[in-house]
């Protein structure tokens, strides 16, 4: 499996993004927010907004994971096999066609949280690369993000220490109105 990814980067619009993915041969992923999602036309593997994005996309206020499941749904609808979305010290979220998880991040110490939503996409794109399931690829991609988010600069993750965190995040299907975590 490949993967291409667009960015909300300035000059690059949804037009550009629709062409890379338009071009074949590769799964795209789509790390955009606000507008740019519902103006993409096309089908796509992966969007991955943050909570805040998708609060934007969704024009409403996400006081719950059941908010969070329910509007990565409602963007899933609109050409995206998948939705998964970061909350930050709350984990993440995957919505997919069958199922939706939750997981939680593990319990670290955060020294700088620049670049962990890109860290759990990587993580993400990864797990999916050697074909894992759902659940798995969320625990994997919430272990990269929630490492990346205990140094100042980035170094590759030892393999033992990925295996040894994603051990510890709990990952649950969603199916209730489960308020965020405190």
């Amino acid at each position: 499996m490949r993967w291409s990814t667009g960015a909300s980067l300035p000059g690059l619009d949804a037009g550009i993004v629709g062409s890379v993915a338009e071009a074949g041969g590769c799964d795209t992923a789509v790390d955009v927010g606000g507008d740019t999602p519902e103006s993409l036309d096309g089908d796509y593997s992966l969007c991955n907004p943050s909570e805040s994005e998708l609060a934007v996309t969704v024009d409403g206020p996400l006081e719950s994971i059941a908010d969070v499941v329910a509007a990565a749904s409602e963007l899933r609808h609109s050409g995206f096999e998948r939705v998964a979305v970061s909350l930050g010290g709350d984990g993440a979220v995957l919505v997919g066609a069958d199922e939706s998880y939750h997981a939680e991040a593990p319990s670290v110490e955060v020294v700088d949280t620049v670049g962990a939503g890109d860290a759990l996409l990587a993580g993400l794109l990864a797990a999916f690369d050697n074909s894992a399931d759902d659940s798995t690829a969320l625990s994997q991609a919430v272990a990269v993000g929630s490492f990346a988010v205990t140094e100042h600069e980035t170094r590759v993750l030892p393999l033992r220490e990925l295996q040894s965190l994603a051990e510890t995040v709990v990952v649950e299907p969603v199916d209730d109105a489960r308020p965020r975590r405190e």
